[in-house]
């Protein structure tokens, strides 16, 4: 196990967590088919704005074709269990400090509707766990893993 599979398995809560590079995601993969959650990246190299973003999400979440591309369908898909299979669900996001320091305003809306799932998971019995791949701390506050 390494550091991120053991603060996972430990006490640490679903939430949002900044985790420094590089992760081994062989072993974070590894860790959720062990646990039943499953993960999903989020590459955040090309993403400075909302609508790049919003873009990426729906490819990665596999959002239904209906996803209207905007904050409060982001929140409503990203909260549908009904298409959830697994137990919980890890979402690994890369460079996302291309975003939080692009568009401050709409990382902070991100930020707001990533924790309101969390307990909304949380509710239904389910993990969330939100993983910001970097160094930054421009991120807010978000807390270290």
């Amino acid at each position: 196990m390494n550091k991120i599979t053991i603060a996972l398995a430990g006490n640490r809560p679903p939430g949002l967590y900044r985790v420094p590079p590089p992760i081994d995601r062989e072993a974070l993969a590894t860790f959720c088919q062990n646990h039943n959650l499953h993960l999903i990246c989020l590459d955040g190299e090309n993403i400075a704005t909302k609508t790049e973003f919003l873009q990426a999400a729906a490819q990665a979440l596999q959002f239904p074709d209906y996803f209207g591309y905007n904050w409060d369908a982001f929140e409503d898909c990203l909260t549908d269990f009904d298409q959830l299979s697994d137990k919980g669900h890890i979402l690994l996001y890369t460079q996302p400090e291309n975003f939080a320091t692009a568009n401050p305003k709409d990382w902070n809306t991100l930020l707001a509707i990533f924790r309101t799932a969390v307990q909304d998971w949380l509710q239904g019995n389910l993990s969330l766990y939100v993983l910001f791949e970097t160094t930054s701390s421009l991120l807010g506050e978000v807390d270290v893993l």
